[in-house]
């Protein structure tokens, strides 16, 4: 309808391939333009690579006939929560002399795409499309927060705390070398290790650094100033506050993420895997389908303990390894009320997909619920996009459901 309407106004409608969106790839933008005259492509290999993971020439014979328009952007390997990271051409992961290689195959009316896509590389390549990208205070904070988390999930009072017992270290009580060397050096030392690693799957990996800087944080109690109370209140205040953010996310303890990320609410935009989603909040999945009455759900699960044990009926939807296997045979019915996915953090970020992304999809619609705070439910009763792409995860995972 859309491709009728442009070539009745005399326009051409382009669509460009974006992982969020129905077409993430070139292949899909071909399937659904299909021989409409009024309808091309806006080439943007940058996109397709951040779907991909990888350069994505390998589709382009399968587009070209199609491509109107050409974007120009290169982009950064995906870290494992698959937000990407966008450079100016020839800084990345694709090889845009092949691609230009390619579209001067395409014939002598092309050569216009190719000189609008050089001056688009001018473009950006005077700009930084992240910026402070490259600076070494950013790059630093980056590192420790993808690799080492304390930052995000240790309690702002906590935080208070230790960079206090830095900054009154002459006005606190004297700290001998013994006792520096015995409090930093095995905190540079975790540090150290946990940012060479490839992977961060969890704060309990460098949870021991947590009493030394404790300790460090005690000096506090011997800072004198003139005013009895400011002492008091400068040690009082921030462990108030630590305990008071603490309690109250209880029992969902496992999902903290301190004020200065968005609190727990927000933790999934950041980290994943135990620092905040290990299926913890499953039975709260059956006390959320009592209380909407519903009968049988789409469930998307990441954990360890097998969704009968609590009574839910619902269908095996892939993004980890089914608990139960063979799956359930069980199928939501087409003719059931309501047709709603609950989904763990863990599968909605495709933390175990990274290169083969199952749900980039959900990111542009809104749950209606959250389940603790490591299920998203989604409600896809009058969806039939959504229903679409979550029959296409079967495909992608290579799952093949009993019929």
């Amino acid at each position: 309808e859309a491709g009728d309407r442009a070539r009745a106004d005399g326009l051409i409608l382009m669509i460009e391939p974006e992982p969020i969106c129905w077409c993430d790839s070139g292949r899909t933008a071909v399937e659904s333009i299909g021989d409409h005259p009024a309808l091309k492509i806006n080439y943007d290999p940058g996109n397709v690579a951040w779907l991909l993971n990888r350069d994505p020439l390998d589709e382009f014979h399968a587009i070209a006939h199609l491509i109107a328009n050409v974007h120009v952007k290169d982009i950064r390997p995906v870290a494992c929560r698959g937000f990407p990271e966008w450079a100016p051409a020839g800084e990345g992961i694709i090889d845009y002399a092949a691609h230009f290689r390619a579209l001067r195959g395409m014939g002598a009316k092309k050569e216009a795409l190719i000189l609008k896509a050089l001056d688009e590389r001018k473009r950006y390549a005077g700009r930084r499309l992240l910026p402070d990208a490259h600076d070494a205070a950013a790059a630093l904070v980056a590192m420790l927060r993808e690799r080492a988390p304390l930052a995000d999930v240790t309690p702002v009072g906590s935080l208070v705390l230790i960079i206090a017992s830095v900054v009154f270290y002459r006005a606190a009580r004297s700290l001998g070398r013994r006792e520096a060397m015995l409090l930093l050096v095995p905190v540079s030392i975790i540090f150290l290790a946990a940012t060479q690693s490839k992977t961060n799957i969890g704060l309990r990996h460098i949870l021991p650094v947590y009493p030394f800087l404790f300790v460090l944080a005690s000096r506090l109690a011997t800072v004198r100033f003139n005013r009895r109370w400011l002492a008091q209140f400068l040690v009082g205040a921030p462990l108030i506050f630590t305990a008071v953010s603490s309690l109250r996310i209880a029992p969902h303890q496992l999902a903290y993420f301190n004020e200065l990320v968005g609190g727990p609410d927000e933790g999934y935009r950041y980290l994943s895997d135990s620092n905040i989603d290990w299926g913890q909040d499953l039975r709260g999945v059956k006390v959320y389908m009592d209380k909407e009455n519903l009968p049988i759900i789409y469930l998307s699960y990441f954990g360890t303990a097998p969704p009968s044990y609590y009574g839910i009926r619902y269908q095996y939807v892939p993004g980890a390894w089914p608990l139960e296997w063979p799956p359930p045979t069980e199928k939501v019915p087409t003719e059931v009320q309501r047709k709603v996915l609950a989904i763990s953090v863990s599968n909605l970020q495709d933390a175990s997909n990274p290169y083969n992304p199952l749900f980039r999809w959900l990111w542009v619609r809104r749950p209606v619920a959250k389940i603790g705070y490591s299920i998203f439910v989604y409600d896809l009763t009058h969806d039939r996009e959504g229903l679409a792409k979550l029959e296409e995860t079967y495909a992608k995972a290579g799952v093949r459901l009993p019929p």
